[in-house]
Order: C-alpha cells, then structure tokens, then sequence
C-alpha cells in the first residue's frame, strides 16, 4: 500500500516483509526514478528519493514505528539525499 504521508512524503507499507526484502523493494523504486523518463519541462534534472525504513516491533505501537522510519528518513535527507536508512530498534524494544 502507497499513501501520501506529508507534503514530499509518502508511506509504503509493506506487510509480512523482513528489513531484508523492505530494503530491496526501497532500492528498487530508488533505481527506477533515478533511471526513468522525465517530463521535457524538467530538463537533465535529476529525480531522487529518499527512504527510512523501520520494521514495526511485537513491543511497539505503529506511532511509535512511523517516528522512527522519519528519523532514518531524515538522516538518510542529511547524508546527501538518495539513500536508504533502516531504522534500528530502540533498546527498550
């Protein structure tokens, strides 16, 4: 399932998937918009995206899980953009 999130974000959700098999998925729809066509009125432009990923934890409710995908989503933004960040489990999880 895709769903706008915010502004420039969008949620992907994944159910039954490993960190694994997330992280693919994410590389493969990164790869697709970096190598696909653009609209004339973009130019050479260059496309990117951004991914955080978390896997929701048995101890955590879905709140809890969407922060932290923002913040890998963030620290992937702050590493230059165009880049996958898993998010690790908090100690308490």
């Amino acid at each position: 399932m895709v769903a706008r999130w915010g502004g420039e974000e969008f949620l992907v959700a994944l159910p039954d998937t490993a960190l694994p098999a997330a992280e693919q998925v994410a590389e493969r729809l990164r790869r697709a918009l970096a190598e696909g066509s653009r609209p004339a009125s973009l130019g050479a432009r260059q496309i990117t995206m951004t991914f955080g990923i978390a896997q929701l934890a048995a101890t955590e409710d879905l709140e809890a899980c969407l922060e932290r995908a923002d913040q890998a989503l963030y620290r992937g933004k702050q590493h230059g953009k165009d880049a996958i960040e898993v998010a690790a489990l908090s100690p308490a999880l």
